[in-house]
């Protein structure tokens, strides 16, 4: 969307329609209006604050963004740099075509490595859904062991309750004590 400028003739783009020409989210964009601004200078304004779009500045953002998709620089700020210094930014010619034949063993190459890839990686996971198969099966016996040995702790529990309390030790002497004292005193 284009919107004009209120004194007449100045044509500016929208920060929506000037990403999704670029095809990059609200976040991104943001950063590259951000970077736009710290290389050239700081864009006009609408009345809500939003950034408007010059159609040079939208040029020079878009060619940057393309420079950076091609490989032709780092970042945008990098190929706005490159921009403002009038550096020339040429998309890359496209490299020759393969023949038919060629590309076709081309293809052929590709999608056996492909496959072979594919064999290995099935490879791989049958071998750790086996482990993990054996690795469950150890697992369910360590819980069968400790359930039996929950519920041997349960019958001791319930066997050591069952049984009467012992009496007092002051209520009567102990077996070797009443021994003792027979010897030393004599059956008086």
């Amino acid at each position: 969307m284009q919107t004009a400028n209120e004194g007449g003739g100045r044509v500016h783009l929208t920060p929506g329609d000037l990403a999704a020409r670029l095809g990059v989210s609200g976040s991104t964009f943001r950063r590259i209006s951000t970077d736009y601004e710290a290389v050239f200078e700081a864009l006009p304004r609408d009345a809500q604050r939003r950034r408007l779009w010059p159609l040079e500045a939208a040029e020079r953002v878009m060619l940057a963004h393309e420079a950076v998709r091609e490989g032709q620089a780092d970042s945008t700020r990098a190929a706005l740099e490159l921009v403002r210094a009038g550096r020339e930014l040429v998309t890359p010619l496209d490299p020759p075509a393969l023949s038919a034949e060629g590309g076709r063993a081309k293809l052929d190459e590709l999608s056996a490595q492909i496959r072979q890839q594919g064999e290995g990686i099935t490879t791989l996971l049958q071998a750790l859904d086996e482990r993990d198969s054996e690795i469950a099966g150890a697992l369910r016996a360590l819980g069968e062991a400790q359930q039996a040995q929950a519920q041997a702790l349960r019958e001791l529990r319930e066997e050591v309750r069952a049984r009467p309390a012992p009496a007092p030790p002051s209520a009567s002497p102990p077996n070797w004590w009443e021994r003792v004292l027979k010897r030393v005193l004599g059956n008086r």
